[in-house]
């Protein structure tokens, strides 16, 4: 861990008693391995964790026998509350981890079929590392049916699933991916929306009638998805030849890594080709820029080959920036590589680049620089999660780096705290509502005590508060920084309202002193909330301050700062404040991304507020266009796209709304591109 998280941790745990604790148990110390079996005859347990480890492990030995996994499911949410209130979690993260692991496995297994269920079931008490490891992979946006599915398919061959394959953290990754099918790039997918809407009209309205516009094409057959069996087999057959061995990966960074678009050939071909490549974002560059594609909107000539859109005739005839992250993002993945490919909306036209991990003597970190021209150096890029498809920004995906070197235990932990806190405030609701007759009383309160004879519990009981909710978070943090999800929970929690300023201070200090530079984008998202839920218009005001000056080298993310903090100003009904500001940014940011936009809009709606037409921002926007640099050269596609193109064209708008026609044209006549 480097010494930027060291500090992080440092703000957060405030005494040391919340610093990670050492591994107390030979399970703990080698969480890869399966725990040995409970033997039928065993001394007393000594500490309350060792008598409910026990509990855990007979419960996980009585599910090969069970009839209805409701039981079971009852009896796994009990234990996993006595965990959660009752247990050191500190000291003991294998009761934890266990408690945490099986209650979600059995739930999960509730929600199939019973012939799957019944298929699933014994192959996971087999396999208790590969279980564990899916069961504790899957988020809130999985569907366990369909993740389930795809582990009964690599299961019609048993050794895939298997713990002795040690390929536990690709069978998860495979399946949170695969659970929703993975298509091959079809023609069509680099279209304007206004493209797509086009050819979409084509397809229904006149199947028969005249081709398409140039650049629109019709629509094609549904296209066979992307074999998640065949991906499987190909990283592991191959293991040995991969650059990032995937028995060596997390989970988390193999979904990168599994998300293939390409078919399984074309991979064997890349292998072939750049097998052992350290710097594969490198072969981005080479591709060949397909200019008219680019400046005159024609077909991209990768449409026009014999074979179509192959990494092979992507090599021979190029394109434009999608295909050449596209390129070197699965090359990258064929080789073992997590890779991404980049998206990212500047001031004059969208662009796309590649990002990949890469190993150095300080450790992993991901390297975002192939493609991303200077003028995208200081702009959110944008990347789709493999396993949710939410669009998150590239530095979220940079943190994730520092996975590969968080102890498995470690990274299985914060997991687990995450399940405690999302436990706990279930509870906290539960209590809060009034009693509804008929209600399943077992899901609106925690377990009570323990069995008498059992030890005294370590904890005195911990209850379902915001303050036992934050420590918590602190807690898991501290256990593994690099676990986005513990940053954007204490995001949730300041949203709520439920912590106070200093505790929100703490984390705002926190996030910006592990990754305000290395991941600014990814500290933008923790903090906005964070900030936007500290008391009134002032404080807010203040904390924007502080906010903009931590990412002075990012003048896009200095802009939404401040657009921030004129909404604040906006929502405490201070419009003159709030113009003031909004006005500050149009003058000074207009070619750093698109806030400029965003600012203007703003601006027209605290008009509205006043009662005022939209005509009075028309001196605004006359001073924003004339700041904004004109593009050079593009497609009317890409034209379109441009700060320049749409703020003139609002500006003509308004023009023509206030009556002053010749203006108008005028503008018009300046942003004018050729229609397609």
């Amino acid at each position: 861990m480097n010494t930027r998280v060291l500090r992080a941790a440092a703000v957060l745990a405030g005494v040391a008693g919340l610093a990670a604790g050492g591994v107390l148990s030979a399970y703990a110390a080698q969480p890869e391995k399966a725990p040995p079996p409970a033997r039928r005859a065993e001394a007393a347990p000594r500490t309350f964790e060792d008598a409910l480890l026990a509990e855990i492990r007979g419960q996980v030995g009585a599910l090969a026998d069970a009839r209805s996994l409701t039981a079971a499911r009852g009896e796994f949410d009990r234990l996993f509350d006595l965990a959660a209130t009752r247990a050191d979690l500190d000291k003991r993260p294998d009761v934890l981890i266990e408690a945490a692991a099986w209650r979600r496995l059995v739930g999960q297994l509730a929600a199939l079929k019973a012939e799957d269920r019944d298929k699933a079931l014994p192959l996971l008490l087999a396999n208790p590392v590969t279980a564990r490891t899916l069961a504790m992979a899957l988020r809130e946006e999985d569907r366990p049916a369909d993740v389930y599915a795809v582990f009964l398919r690599l299961a019609e061959n048993p050794r895939r699933v298997q713990d002795s394959g040690g390929l536990a953290p690709l069978v998860a990754a495979v399946c949170v991916v695969h659970d929703r099918p993975v298509f091959p790039p079809r023609r069509g997918d680099g279209l304007t929306p206004a493209q797509v809407r086009e050819r979409e009209r084509n397809r229904t309205a006149n199947r028969n009638g005249p081709a398409a516009p140039r650049g629109v094409q019709p629509a094609l057959p549904p296209a066979q998805p992307i074999d998640p069996v065949a991906v499987f087999d190909y990283l592991a057959g191959n293991a040995g030849r991969m650059v990032f061995d995937p028995r060596q990966l997390p989970t988390e960074l193999l979904t990168y890594v599994v998300n293939t678009r390409a078919p399984i050939d074309e991979l064997r071909w890349a292998l072939q080709n750049y097998a052992g490549n350290r710097t594969i974002g490198r072969v981005y560059s080479t591709i060949i820029y397909d200019t008219a594609a680019f400046r005159y909107g024609r077909e991209k000539k990768i449409w026009q080959t014999d074979g179509g859109y192959t990494l092979q005739n992507i090599r021979k005839v190029g394109g434009v920036c999608e295909e050449q992250a596209y390129f070197a993002a699965h090359c990258g993945k064929a080789i073992g590589v997590p890779t991404v490919e980049v998206s990212v909306t500047g001031p004059d036209v969208s662009h796309a680049y590649v990002g990949y991990l890469v190993r150095g003597g300080k450790g992993a970190a991901w390297d975002f620089r192939e493609g991303r021209y200077d003028e995208y150096e200081d702009i959110r890029g944008n990347v789709t999660d493999p396993q949710t498809g939410a669009r998150i920004s590239h530095s979220h995906v940079g943190l994730t780096a520092g996975l590969l070197e968080t102890p498995v235990q470690d990274r299985l932990r914060a997991v687990a705290l995450l399940d405690v806190v999302a436990r706990l405030r279930e509870a906290g609701t539960a209590t809060a509502e009034p009693a509804t007759p008929g209600r399943n009383s077992t899901r609106r309160t925690l377990a009570g005590e323990p069995p008498a004879n059992w030890p005294a519990p370590t904890a005195a009981g911990r209850t379902p508060d915001a303050a036992t909710r934050n420590a918590l978070l602190r807690m898991a943090a501290n256990v593994s920084p690099f676990e986005a999800r513990v940053w954007t929970e204490a995001a949730k929690l300041a949203e709520t309202g439920a912590l106070g300023a200093s505790e929100k201070n703490d984390w705002c200090r926190a996030v910006m002193s592990m990754c305000g530079r290395s991941a600014p984008d990814f500290a933008m998202e923790i903090v906005a909330p964070l900030i936007s839920g500290s008391g009134d218009a002032r404080e807010q005001d203040r904390l924007w301050d502080w906010c903009a000056q931590q990412f002075i080298a990012r003048p896009d993310l200095v802009a939404r700062a401040r657009f921030n903090q004129a909404e604040a100003w906006a929502a405490a009904k201070n419009p003159g404040k709030a113009w003031t500001i909004l006005r500050d940014v149009a003058m000074r940011y207009p070619n750093d991304g698109t806030v400029i936009v965003d600012a203007l809009r703003a601006a027209e709606r605290l008009l509205a507020d006043e009662g005022k037409p939209a005509i009075a921002a028309i001196d605004l926007y006359e001073d924003a266009f004339r700041r904004i640099s004109k593009p050079g050269q593009l497609s009317p596609g890409f034209a379109r796209q441009s700060n320049f193109y749409r703020v003139g064209r609002r500006l003509a708008a308004l023009y023509e709304a206030a009556g002053q026609q010749n203006k108008a044209k005028m503008i018009m006549s300046r942003i004018e591109v050729e229609d397609e």
